[in-house]
């Protein structure tokens, strides 16, 4: 798991910039230091967790998931190790690592969730379910 608070990285000018009087400046969450270079985009999703709520553990047997949070507080786990996210971080979670998140806040949580896969589905595994239904 890598979580990144978009406040705490520096903007720079887009690569298709003047770098000294840019019209357009980016924040890099992850590059492909990061990224798996066989990876091609599953899914690009906005989801919702109401407050009290929280999803199912599970994991992905071939996809790496970006959750990047837009509004209200989350507490994710991830193979055992617990973090707090709130508006403007971002998580990355690596295939086969089981994880689950939850509402923490009294708003709902929104984010945004980046689906990367190795194009074999993408394939969802609930923990603890035999049938995964």
């Amino acid at each position: 798991m890598i979580i990144r608070s978009i406040n705490k990285i520096k903007e720079q000018p887009a690569g298709h910039e003047n770098k000294k009087n840019p019209g357009s400046l980016k924040k890099i969450i992850f590059d492909r230091k990061n990224l798996p270079g066989l990876y091609k985009p599953q899914m690009i999703n906005w989801a919702r967790i109401p407050s009290g709520r929280k999803f199912r553990p599970h994991y992905h047997q071939d996809m790496t998931e970006i959750f990047i949070i837009l509004k209200g507080r989350a507490g994710i786990t991830v193979d055992g190790k617990f973090a707090r996210l709130k508006k403007g971080d971002a998580v990355l979670i690596e295939e086969m690592k089981e994880h689950e998140m939850e509402n923490t806040g009294k708003q709902d949580v929104e984010y945004l969730v980046i689906g990367l896969s190795r194009g074999e589905g993408g394939k969802t595994v609930i923990s603890g379910q035999k049938n995964n239904e």
